[in-house]
């Protein structure tokens, strides 16, 4: 789940959702800063699905005891959180191997800095997994170029998409994205970091732009009260919260 505090409420998204977003900016993508086309459709239900082990969790959202707010993807308890990345990872690895291993990289990475046992455990045994699947696709030294340009295009997508559920409306603040969007310098589009900003509440710029042309899209999002004395309250609460959607357009 990606949880905005936005005055007095929490504005919840599903990680499915978000990753449906990164996809649609994925499909976007300029043609002419594609590389390896064989790959198109692997890459774009990559990025569309990459988060898809996050479904059942969010159908069901967990209060954190400590904050008092829900449990956003960042502060999950890690040995679930790790779970999810592995059974997600297994799922993809039996239908589509190369999108699993994609999916092995992005999550991997959020463990490369680890300083717990279970992150690092986590980090070596995916590193051994992306072995295993390089020999078992037969990827050539170019094959493996380009599937490195797969990789930070479905971590630029999977950022944009967090940059727009993280932020409110016509806000720049959250500080991961304050000097643009790391690694999206290798995507072939600029020698520098890529940059997203709200040019009102509705448009958000990117500079430069890296897709064919102008598009808009929905955020569906469901708000709830920032006030969560227990579980029962939060489950509730979003048992009863509509879905809403905000159209954004990018530019």
């Amino acid at each position: 789940m990606i949880i905005r505090e936005q005055r007095n409420d929490l504005l919840l998204i599903t990680q499915p959702h978000h990753a449906a977003l990164a996809g649609l900016f994925a499909g976007h993508w300029k043609v002419t800063a594609f590389q390896g086309f064989d790959r198109l459709e692997e890459v774009l239900f990559t990025v569309h699905h990459h988060d898809q082990c996050w479904e059942e969790a969010d159908k069901a959202p967990l209060l954190n005891p400590g904050t008092k707010l829900p449990y956003s993807f960042d502060d999950y308890p890690e040995k679930r959180k790790i779970g999810l990345y592995r059974e997600g990872i297994d799922a993809m690895e039996k239908g589509h191997p190369y999108s699993a291993l994609l999916c092995s990289r992005h999550f991997a990475s959020f463990f490369a800095s680890s300083l717990t046992g279970p992150g690092r455990d986590f980090h070596e045994s995916e590193l051994l997994r992306q072995k295993g699947l390089v020999k078992a696709l037969g990827l050539k030294e170019q094959e493996q170029a380009e599937a490195d340009f797969h990789f930070h295009l479905l971590q630029f997508c999977d950022n944009l998409s967090l940059f727009i559920c993280l932020n409110e409306e016509g806000k720049n603040q959250h500080p991961w994205f304050k000097k643009g969007f790391s690694n999206s310098e290798k995507l072939g589009v600029n020698t520098r970091p890529l940059k997203a900003g709200w040019k009102d509440t509705d448009t958000v710029r990117i500079t430069p732009f890296p897709f064919d042309e102008s598009f808009s899209l929905q955020l569906e999002y469901r708000a709830i009260p920032s006030l969560l004395p227990d579980q029962a309250t939060l489950t509730r609460c979003w048992e009863e919260a509509p879905l809403r959607t905000k159209t954004i357009h990018f530019r």
